[in-house]
């Protein structure tokens, strides 16, 4: 495995890249600013992280192993995967994930308005809070409970195809 950074933090700083391969991020760790980049092939594990106002962008895995949260930040996931494991939660506040799957075993809680843009989301939970709104442009949820207690957004000429979802509460708006 590669290096873990526990309770410390690590930092890319603004217009930097941080390039990460097999690193665990533990306990409290703060990602700030700049980008974060995930090689093909390697993996990024959140367990207690918090990466906020930043960009990621992953070519392969960041795997949330730990209840770990993004903000304000934008994750490039084209082709690759964004994995939540079992009982663990993903909290998303102001935060856009655009592209390739998400395989949610936990729960993904949206605490402030965010989106999930042209990826296909399997199992798991997705929790919209009060008042906040999940955008879901041109996405596929397959598998998942989606409790909305806020508003799942499509923006107009997208689509949203839900495949054995279930969904409750809420507001659906296009």
């Amino acid at each position: 495995t590669g290096p873990e950074c526990d309770g410390g933090g690590s930092k890319a700083e603004a217009r930097k890249t941080l390039t990460r391969d097999t690193t665990t991020y533990t306990s409290n760790t703060t990602m700030e600013s700049g980008t974060v980049k995930v090689e093909e092939g390697k993996t990024l594990n959140l367990s207690g992280a918090a990466l906020t106002d930043g960009a990621i962008t992953t070519a392969g895995t960041v795997a949330v192993t730990g209840d770990s949260s993004i903000n304000s930040d934008a994750l490039t996931n084209t082709g690759a995967t964004l994995s939540v494991a079992a009982t663990k939660t993903l909290t998303l506040n102001g935060t856009t994930i655009t592209g390739g799957t998400v395989t949610d075993n936990g729960t993904i809680d949206v605490t402030g308005d965010s989106a999930i843009n042209s990826a296909a989301v399997n199992g798991g939970v997705l929790k919209v809070e009060a008042s906040k709104t999940l955008t879901l442009d041109d996405t596929t949820v397959t598998g998942s409970t989606i409790t909305d207690l806020g508003t799942l957004k499509v923006d107009g000429g997208k689509t949203l195809n839900l495949s054995g979802a279930a969904l409750t509460d809420g507001a659906i708006t296009t």
